[in-house]
């Protein structure tokens, strides 16, 4: 959750007042604004997950007693839900800077409910896979509740981010892979 914790802290303390200073200015320079900093930050969230998925197997296997040993499989599932949450940090900021502070609002009013839902849903049905899945499920609806109000306004990055999240899940399909061979 570090890493969830740490962009939080950024699009707060500097993302925030940075997009707000260019909204006052004009849109053009907001959004200019905006993709430079995914430009910056996606790369950056991506080399942290994928270190995360990583080094899982290394922190647990040596950190922690035997019956701890489970979080080296959940670790990668759960950097998965953690991407879609780091994504919706990294833009959720823009609207507020614009003045629509209920979309940020509503999107995690949206969150919350269809993670529990999915969440427990996945776990009566699937045990701890099961649940992990729903509580993704719910980052991804508000990755793209988000998106797509985004995109009427003219900041959509489904296109940056889909690239970005592609080679999250072709790296950790091919980090497995290695793993299981």
């Amino acid at each position: 959750d570090l890493p969830r914790f740490a962009v939080h802290i950024i699009a707060e303390r500097l993302l925030y007042p940075m997009f707000s200073h260019y909204a006052r200015q004009d849109i053009d320079s907001l959004r200019r604004k905006y993709f430079l900093v995914r430009k910056i930050f996606l790369p950056a969230m991506l080399l942290t997950s994928l270190i995360i998925i990583i080094l899982a197997d290394l922190f647990f296997f040596y950190l922690y007693k035997d019956n701890y040993h489970h979080a080296m499989w959940m670790t990668p599932c759960l950097v998965l839900m953690i991407w879609f949450d780091l994504l919706i940090n990294s833009m959720d900021r823009v609207p507020v800077a614009l003045g629509n502070s209920r979309l940020l609002a509503s999107t995690w009013a949206l969150i919350l409910p269809v993670k529990i839902v999915f969440a427990y849903a996945g776990y009566i049905y699937f045990d701890l896979v099961g649940f992990i899945v729903g509580l993704t499920v719910g980052s991804i609806t508000g990755y793209l509740r988000l998106t797509f109000a985004a995109r009427k306004i003219g900041f959509s990055a489904l296109y940056q981010d889909s690239k970005y999240t592609f080679v999250l899940l072709i790296a950790s399909a091919g980090y497995f892979s290695l793993k299981k061979w």
